[in-house]
């Protein structure tokens, strides 16, 4: 069955963040000041949390974010400059000032800068459409369980075979289907899903592909729980100082999980479609 090494994925998920951890940060200040700019609205309108409603308000942030992290899958692979809005304002003064020039040298350069722009347009258009999707569900299902009843809740019947043979299913199944949450990084690298299905095939990648979010993950969490306790300690409790403090930390938390994570599965992707291991 296909599969790929989790740990070696994972630590050059860590050590490639880490080693361009200064030209990540920069590219990604525009996304933390958008994803700060959403949170204080979501405050001002005192909008719940995980919301359906609140995950609209987000829309302009999954925008930044599914070009940031896009860009960050074509740096890893290709060493395409990371986008950023400065870089596209020049782009688009270039392209307004190149002559037209009527080479073939210059047409497959067009070409190719094409196919490179629709990898880019189709992983950005399913990472939008996966973040959309989880969004979705995680507001329906808040939303579902503020109707449950408390008490009739409580009231837990006994497991026998067939319940415990359904959640065996259920759990293989979303273990299987994990591997749907990364089709962005696969589509980003020029690969179709039927091809990237093929070569994902049986239980084993999607549990090397579990691992890898696991060990990118714990760790990081633990980082920044330990760095909002220090917060605490430093600054009054129930003050707006630490609230954006916080929200800071947090989002920058967020970003910065992602990004390892999205590493560290795009190398192990590259090994699963390729057969080969990145340096």
């Amino acid at each position: 069955m296909a599969s790929f090494d989790f740990i070696e994925a994972s630590a050059k998920g860590y050590e490639f963040s880490w080693r361009e951890r200064s030209y990540l940060l920069r590219a990604a200040i525009p996304l933390i000041l958008v994803k700060f700019f959403c949170t204080l609205a979501i405050y001002f309108f005192n909008i719940p949390n995980q919301s359906l409603l609140s995950g609209f308000v987000h829309i302009p942030a999954y925008v930044v974010e599914a070009l940031y992290m896009i860009s960050v899958i074509r740096f890893i692979v290709f060493r395409e400059p990371l986008f950023n809005f400065r870089a596209m304002a020049q782009f688009v003064i270039n392209m307004k000032s190149e002559t037209k020039d009527k080479s073939s040298s210059s047409a497959q350069h067009k070409v190719v800068s094409n196919e490179k722009t629709q990898m880019f347009k189709a992983g950005v258009v399913f990472y939008l459409l996966i973040k959309t999707i989880q969004t979705a569900m995680t507001g329906a299902l808040l939303e579902y369980s503020q109707t449950i009843d408390p008490q009739a809740s409580s009231q837990v019947t006994p497991p026998n075979m067939l319940s415990v043979l359904f959640a065996l299913i259920v759990v293989a199944g979303m273990l299987w289907a994990f591997r749907l949450i990364w089709l962005y990084i696969p589509v980003t690298l020029g690969y179709s899903i039927k091809g990237f299905l093929a070569h994902a095939k049986g239980m084993m990648s999607s549990f090397s592909m579990f691992a890898t979010w696991f060990m990118c993950y714990l760790p990081l969490v633990v980082l920044f729980t330990g760095v909002f306790m220090v917060v605490d300690m430093v600054i009054p409790s129930d003050t707006i100082l630490q609230v954006i403090i916080h929200d800071v930390i947090r989002i920058s938390g967020e970003i910065m999980i992602a990004v390892v994570q999205i590493t560290a599965m795009t190398f192990g992707f590259v090994e699963l479609l390729t057969g080969r291991r990145m340096k």
